[in-house]
C-alpha cells in the first residue's frame, strides 16, 4: 500500500529554500577573508618611466557602482601594450571556425589593414552585458584624485545561452598611456535565473594567458599577487603581458613557425586552448559532424529495431518500471532540448539570445511539470515522486556536464533540490492511488506553489 506524503513536506522545503536564498550567499561571500582593509585598496602600478611615482595605480577590482564597497570581480589581467592592437588580437586571432555574435552582440568591424598574426588561437567577438567600472590613479595623484573608468569594450568566446569566457576591457584613459585591463571570466546561462552565472575567474584568466604566450610580439607573460581575492575562485593573483615596441601589426612579417607552435601546444602555452564547454576545440569547424547518409543510416538501423527493444524493455523492468523511466527520460530531454535549442538557434539564425530565451522558457517554465502530471498517472505515489525529482536532478546534472560546470553555490544547489521536490510533489498528485483516493488532495497544489514561488525567487534576484 503506497504512503502519502504530508503537505508539511513541501512547506518545509518551501522554507529551506527561502531560508538560503536569503542567507545562503551572504554567508558564503561573508567567510572568506578580505584581502585589504575598508577604504584602503591595494593598488596595482603599470610599468611606466622612472619611479613609481610616476606610474598610473590600478584598483584590481571591478565595482557595481563608484565606490569600493560595491566591488565584483577581481581584475586578473593586464596588457601593457598599443591599446587598439591588444583588442585586435583578440577579436582577429582565430585559428577556426567560430560562431560570429548576432543580433543584439553583433561585432565592429576592426578595418582594413589589420594583418592576421600567426599560430594565434581565439577570435573574440563583442559582447554585452551589465556595466563595471574600475578605479584608476593617475601619476603623481593622491588616492581621492583618481578617476572611475567605465569599461571600454566587452569579448565573449562561446554561446551567450551556453557557456562562454567573457572579458571586460579597461582602457588607458590617458592617450600618452598604453595598457589594456582585464576582468576574465567563466559564466553560463541559467536557465532558472535568466542571467549568466560567474563559474570560474581563474579558468579564463589561463584562458585568455594563452593568447598571448608564444607570441612573437610579446616580450614576457607573468603573475604578480596583488591580494585581490574573495570573488569566485580568485587566487588573488594578476597577469601581466608586456608587448614590445614593434606590436603585432606594424608591417612586418615575423611570424610562428608550425614547428613552435606545436611545441608550445604541447607544454600548454600554445594553441590547444580549452573551449567554453571543457573540451578542445579543433582548427577547421564544428567537430563530431556525422555525413548525412550515415546519419540516415543510423536513424533507420534505430527504428527498425524500435520494436524489438521496446519489448526486451518491457520484459526486464515490468511496466511500472517502464512508465517510471519515460518520467525520468521525458524530463531529462525537454530540459537538454531547451538547452541545446537555444544555442542552436543562437548559433545559427540572427534572432537576439534573449528573445530566444523568452520563447523557450515556457518549455521549462509550465513544460516540465505538465510533462510531469500527464506522465505519472498510472503510478504510485512514491514511484511517481522518486521518478520525478530524480529525473529533473538528472537532467540538471547532464546540463552542468555539457556547459563544463564542475563548481556551484550553496543557494543554486538548494534552489534546484526545491524544484526537483516540487515536481515530486505534483507527480504523487497525478499518481493513480492519489486520483482513487476518495479524500480531497493537495499535493498538486503545493507541487505547483511550491514550483512557482521557488522559480519566482531567483528572477526576483533573491537566489
Amino acid at each position: 500500500m503506497s504512503k502519502r506524503l504530508g503537505p508539511t513536506t513541501a512547506v518545509a522545503v518551501l522554507l529551506v529554500v527561502l531560508a538560503v536564498s536569503a542567507v545562503g550567499p551572504a554567508a558564503l561571500v561573508g567567510s572568506t577573508p578580505s584581502p585589504e582593509p575598508a577604504g584602503e585598496p591595494t593598488f596595482h602600478t603599470v610599468r611606466g618611466e622612472g619611479g613609481t611615482e610616476n606610474r598610473t595605480a590600478i584598483w584590481p577590482f571591478t565595482s557595481r557602482a563608484r565606490a569600493f564597497e560595491t566591488r565584483t570581480l577581481p581584475l586578473n589581467l593586464i596588457v601593457e601594450g598599443d591599446v587598439a592592437e591588444t583588442r585586435r588580437h583578440l577579436e582577429r586571432s582565430s585559428r577556426g571556425d567560430w560562431n560570429e555574435t548576432r543580433g543584439d552582440f553583433e561585432d565592429e568591424g576592426v578595418g582594413e589593414g589589420y594583418v592576421r598574426p600567426n599560430g594565434t588561437a581565439t577570435a573574440w567577438g563583442q559582447a554585452t552585458g551589465s556595466t563595471r567600472l574600475t578605479y584608476v590613479v593617475g601619476p603623481g595623484e593622491r588616492l581621492d584624485e583618481g578617476q572611475w573608468l567605465l569599461e571600454s569594450y566587452q569579448l565573449h568566446d562561446g554561446d551567450y545561452l551556453g557557456a562562454r569566457h567573457h572579458i571586460r576591457a579597461y582602457a588607458a584613459p590617458n592617450p600618452d598611456e598604453e595598457w589594456t585591463a582585464m576582468q576574465a571570466h567563466r559564466e553560463h546561462w541559467d536557465w532558472f535565473r535568466l542571467r549568466h552565472t560567474v563559474g570560474s575567474v581563474e579558468e579564463s584568466q589561463s584562458y585568455v594567458e594563452r593568447e598571448f604566450m608564444g607570441r612573437w610580439f610579446v616580450e614576457d607573460v607573468y603573475r604578480t599577487y596583488v591580494g585581490a581575492v574573495g570573488a569566485s575562485d580568485a587566487d588573488g593573483w594578476l597577469t601581466v603581458v608586456q608587448i614590445g615596441a614593434e606590436g603585432p601589426t606594424d608591417g612586418t612579417t615575423t611570424s610562428v613557425s608550425r614547428e613552435t607552435i606545436e611545441t608550445t601546444r604541447d607544454d600548454g602555452s600554445g594553441s590547444g586552448i580549452e573551449s567554453a564547454t571543457g573540451t578542445e576545440s579543433g582548427a577547421g569547424g564544428v567537430d563530431g559532424v556525422l555525413p548525412a547518409g550515415a546519419v540516415l543510416l543510423a536513424v533507420a538501423a534505430v527504428h527498425g529495431r524500435w520494436r524489438d527493444l521496446a519489448a526486451r524493455v518491457d520484459e526486464a523492468l515490468g511496466p511500472t518500471a517502464r512508465r517510471a523511466l519515460s518520467v525520468a527520460t521525458a524530463l531529462v530531454v525537454t530540459f537538454l532540448f531547451v538547452r541545446f535549442a537555444s544555442v542552436g538557434l543562437e548559433r545559427t539564425t540572427p534572432i537576439p539570445p534573449k528573445v530566444i530565451a523568452a520563447a523557450l522558457y515556457p518549455f521549462l517554465f509550465a513544460g516540465l511539470p505538465t510533462i510531469t502530471y500527464l506522465l505519472s498517472r498510472q503510478l504510485d505515489r512514491p514511484i511517481a515522486f522518486s521518478a520525478a525529482s530524480i529525473g529533473f536532478l538528472t537532467a540538471v546534472f547532464l546540463d552542468y556536464t555539457y556547459l563544463g560546470v564542475t563548481v556551484l553555490p550553496l543557494d543554486a544547489l538548494v534552489h534546484r533540490g526545491g524544484l526537483a521536490v516540487a515536481l515530486g510533489f505534483i507527480a504523487v498528485g497525478a499518481s493513480r492511488p492519489e486520483r482513487l483516493d476518495p479524500e480531497p488532495s493537495r499535493h498538486v497544489r503545493l507541487g505547483v506553489l511550491l514550483w512557482l514561488v521557488t522559480l519566482v525567487l531567483p528572477l526576483l534576484r533573491f537566489v
